[in-house]
């Protein structure tokens, strides 16, 4: 299992949780959101980053010059191999196919999951646990996921939690899921977007013996 940490907004959080080989960070360019991080600041901590790392730069209903000049303005390489881009809101992926790079998608029921098929450039797809938890509840999580079978062969799933979350045994038992990603919130941290590194290394290691009592299970 892989994870990724959303909301990124220092590198000194990098180094004091290198220990828990963290495979992908997440910037957060939503304007809204609370892990919002200007793009000198996401400079700063790529010129800083000496690890391994891939990254990814989530957006939400942005027209695609913003999404570009963006890019632009951090002087990377939207095509290098460790770049994802990463959207949520309610793009069509039509839309997100114009950029013409590897990205990651998250799930929106306003796009019909046969379009996943016209993809070309969609490398893994998002799921929020919260809403696989209606589908549960409904007894129609095992069909929606049987949905996207026929695409596993080149796309990854993810699965978006909380740092409380009580993880279903049946989407982790019957489903390959290759990432599970947490977002930096209240739940870890001391002051706003001032993050604990001893809680997320706490709540990742509750997590990891989890889910090896699910694999031993």
């Amino acid at each position: 299992m892989k994870f990724v940490l959303k909301g990124l907004t220092n590198s000194s959080l990098m180094q004091e949780l290198i220990s828990l080989e963290i495979n992908q960070y997440c910037f957060d360019l939503r304007p809204r959101s609370f892990n919002f991080t200007p793009l000198q600041n996401i400079q700063n901590i790529l010129s800083q980053n000496k690890f391994e790392n891939n990254f990814s730069f989530l957006f939400e209903n942005e027209k695609e010059f913003v999404v570009q000049e963006s890019l632009k303005q951090l002087s990377i390489d939207p095509h290098a191999e460790h770049i994802f881009l990463e959207f949520c809101g309610q793009t069509p992926l039509d839309e997100l196919e114009k950029f013409q790079n590897k990205y990651i998608w998250h799930y929106n029921n306003q796009e019909k999951i046969i379009n996943i098929a016209q993809t070309k450039y969609l490398k893994r797809i998002v799921f929020n646990h919260k809403e696989l938890e209606v589908y549960h509840s409904q007894g129609e999580l095992h069909g929606f996921l049987n949905l996207f079978s026929d695409y596993r062969e080149h796309i990854e799933f993810e699965i978006l939690i909380d740092w409380d979350t009580n993880l279903l045994m049946s989407i982790m038992n019957g489903f390959q899921v290759e990432y599970l990603s947490l977002e930096l919130n209240s739940l870890v941290e001391k002051g706003f977007q001032n993050p604990d590194p001893n809680l997320i290394l706490q709540h990742l290691q509750t997590l990891q013996k989890n889910l090896q009592v699910i694999k031993d299970e």
